[in-house]
């Protein structure tokens, strides 16, 4: 007879690696996979080697590290079904695990002891693991045929036509320029209005400082992948319907546009030195134009989804203090506030693009800068608004100790833009959900309405309170630089995130 392959470790091995990126192939790029394979590749191989070793049976080892790794890889989703879904007291991380070692250890004790003819099993488990592969293919062949890489030279490739003309004339004494996104700060009436939040202290001490605060500000795009490039550049980017394509999931599409964005070109070609800094965000870990780009620790998506990986394993609960460490939302954070200041420090006039994930979840400051984190039992809708707001309180405080150092460090009085990417949604959570009808799945406001602050010395004149991003370089650039820009309409477009990204709907009129 010919000996049967068993080969659904390596399949059950390779499948939660492929799994993961399959679902997340349009927001990180393939080079993510390559570490975490060779890692659980080498953790199966020298399981099975031991297993082997031990009961002096290739068969029987193998099945018995297949069940292993099942249960190893399903651990949150049990995890998540017994506790966060159904509230049971044994789904808790101290209960679960000695649960699911038990059941291990009597499974592999019958495997070894009782079992007799493991061939079918193996057959069996052969074809599931192949299955589970092959169901990854659709995602991942979507992605090979349609995902286009883009330098520098290939922008054209996704903005057609050219720039408008654009001239800046340099001032006698150049100001530094702070352009700073607070992801997800929702607009102040909005707080009050959601969450019963006063933030007119916060609000005042900019005013007090020289801030104008637009009060009814919006953001032009709901995503951050989106509002980005297009306040950066200057001008809306719905052409990316026609260019990257209208039904295209590819949300790293628009990363070119910020890394080698207008206004930072435009900026380093009258002398500004141009510096990056990034508290998590991966389209502002990297450009291909910035003279320095800071990001905590130089952590790069490989490691983030390594991460993502260990989360879904029975081994989190174990390392989470250690993964937390080098995660460390916290501390990226914080060096982002850090790092702002200490680029205030250059003899040339600077400008710093700088994007911090607060009051954006993850939530990991109280009110006070507390540590916190997330309950075993996952947020509610109570518990996250309260999270939010803490985190939003804390958020305020380290931008009222920046402002003061930034304006004290400066003999020529510095512009500083502190102002969201985009609001939040409340009510059914920030992803929204195909089998909800567009007008049933947001409150828009709460999407669109953002924080947005400009300190701008002596040139506030052509600020207005519905002001939004894409026109906040023209007005400095005017004020400034003489550019003699026209200001565009302020516009406000929404699309599905997980469906189609790239096909916009207006919805300005909907909303103001």
């Amino acid at each position: 007879m010919t000996k049967q392959i068993t080969v659904h470790p390596i399949l059950f091995g390779i499948y939660p690696v492929l799994f993961l990126f399959s679902r997340n192939v349009w927001q990180t790029k393939a080079d993510v996979i390559w570490v975490p394979l060779t890692i659980v590749l080498f953790i199966v191989g020298l399981l099975w080697w031991c297993a082997t070793f031990i009961i002096k049976d290739s068969g029987k080892a193998a099945l018995i590290v297949s069940v292993f790794l099942i249960l190893f890889f399903v651990y949150s989703n049990v995890h998540d079904i017994l506790l966060v879904q159904h509230g049971l007291l044994f789904g808790r991380h101290r209960y679960l695990l000695l649960i699911i070692g038990f059941l291990w250890s009597i499974t592999a004790y019958w495997i070894a002891r009782r079992l007799v003819n493991v061939t079918t099993a193996n057959l069996f488990l052969n074809i599931v693991g192949a299955t589970l592969i092959l169901a990854t293919i659709p995602n991942l062949g979507d992605w090979i045929i349609n995902k286009k890489a883009i330098s520098k030279d290939q922008i054209k490739a996704i903005r057609p036509g050219n720039y408008e003309q654009v001239t800046l004339n340099l001032p006698e004494d150049p100001p530094y320029i702070y352009y700073i996104i607070l992801d997800g700060y929702m607009r102040s009436d909005l707080l009050e209005e959601v969450l019963q939040y006063n933030n007119s202290e916060f609000v005042s001490y900019l005013e007090n400082k020289g801030f104008y605060v637009a009060s009814t500000s919006r953001s032009n795009y709901p995503y951050t992948f989106l509002s980005i490039p297009s306040a950066l550049n200057m001008e809306y980017i719905n052409y990316l319907g026609d260019t990257v394509g209208s039904e295209s999931h590819d949300v790293l599409a628009t990363y070119p546009l910020i890394q080698a964005n207008r206004v930072g070109q435009l900026l380093k070609s009258v002398g500004y030195r141009y510096v990056q800094i990034s508290s998590g965000w991966s389209g502002a870990d990297r450009s291909l134009i910035a003279d320095d780009v800071f990001t905590w620790k130089n952590k790069g998506p490989e490691q983030a989804f390594l991460s993502l990986l260990v989360e879904m394993t029975a081994v989190y609960p174990l390392v989470q203090p250690i993964l937390d460490d080098w995660q460390d939302e916290r501390g990226s954070i914080l060096f982002a506030f850090n790092e702002i200041a200490k680029a205030g420090l250059y003899e040339s006039p600077t400008f710093v693009y700088a994007h911090i994930i607060s009051p954006h979840p993850p939530y990991v400051f109280g009110a006070d800068g507390e540590y916190i984190d997330e309950p075993e039992e996952g947020w509610t809708t109570e518990s996250a608004q309260g999270a939010y707001l803490n985190q939003l309180i804390y958020t305020n405080n380290k931008v009222v100790e920046l402002v003061d150092t930034l304006l004290v460090q400066h003999t020529t009085p510095p512009i500083i833009i502190v102002q969201a990417d985009h609001g939040w949604a409340w009510a059914v959570g920030w992803d929204p959900n195909p089998s909800i009808a567009l007008d049933e799945q947001f409150d828009m406001d709460q999407v669109f309405g953002i924080l947005n602050a400009y300190h701008l010395p002596g040139g506030a004149d052509e600020l207005y309170d519905s002001i939004s991003p894409v026109n906040s370089f023209r007005i400095i650039f005017n004020t400034y630089f003489d550019a003699k820009l026209p200001l565009l309409q302020d516009k406000h477009y929404f699309s599905i995130y997980y469906e189609s990204p790239y096909s916009f709907s207006d919805v300005t009129d909907s909303i103001d």
